[in-house]
């Protein structure tokens, strides 16, 4: 919806090589203005079909987001899974608008 409103982002999405919709409203207005193939892709699922198929192709992760030491717990579990996962790092930023030291901190990954 953001896309909408926001030029930038936009361009991001459509220039993206995966866009998939976040919850069941966004597959069903898709369905209701024709796009009939659009269906649910639930993230937990995705994000494990990812690191399985990028974790023998040799792609490193980068996880980025939730509480102070959630994301560093997701790559201990998901490298016991997945033993040929390559983790680029893990960034857990403060839950609000980063200033521009922090934002550009995060772009150096």
């Amino acid at each position: 919806m953001e896309s909408q409103r926001d030029e930038k982002l936009r361009h991001i999405h459509n220039a993206a090589g995966l866009v998939t919709p976040d919850g069941m409203p966004l597959v069903w207005l898709s369905r209701l203005i024709g796009f009939r193939q659009v269906a649910r892709v639930y993230g937990p699922d995705l994000m494990l079909m990812g690191c399985e198929r990028f974790a023998e192709r040799g792609y490193r992760h980068f996880f980025y987001g939730g509480a102070p030491g959630v994301a560093d717990k997701l790559v201990v579990r998901l490298k016991s899974r997945f033993p040929g996962l390559q983790v680029a790092g893990t960034d857990s930023p403060p839950f609000r608008p980063l200033t521009a030291q922090e934002d550009q901190a995060v772009k150096r990954y």
